[in-house]
């Protein structure tokens, strides 16, 4: 299980981790995983719960000038736990890191 994933994305979202951080973080180590095959371990639900949340962090962008569908630090992190929220759900409540 992508269990440094996972537990970024939920220190993100209980507030332990700054949004810029988060985002260069989580990009790195979802890379990491894709590249040595770790992913593809993963349950579906996780591996696409994952995924969306490496494409958000990806469309995060600080500046004002962000395009529409680009995520400012509120959207970002709305997106992050509405996505987390949706993976607890279909795993009847939250996801362990066993």
């Amino acid at each position: 299980m992508s269990r440094e994933l996972l537990w970024t994305a939920r220190e993100y979202v209980r507030g332990e981790v700054r949004v810029q951080d988060f985002s260069g973080r989580f990009i790195a180590a979802w890379k990491r995983e894709r590249d040595n095959g770790a992913l593809v371990a993963d349950d579906p639900a996780l591996s696409l719960a994952l995924s969306d949340i490496f494409c958000a962090a990806d469309n995060y962008d600080p500046d004002s000038d962000r395009g529409c569908e680009e995520f400012d630090d509120a959207a970002l992190l709305n997106e992050v736990r509405k996505i987390l929220a949706r993976l607890d759900a279909a795993s009847d409540g939250p996801v362990r890191y066993e």
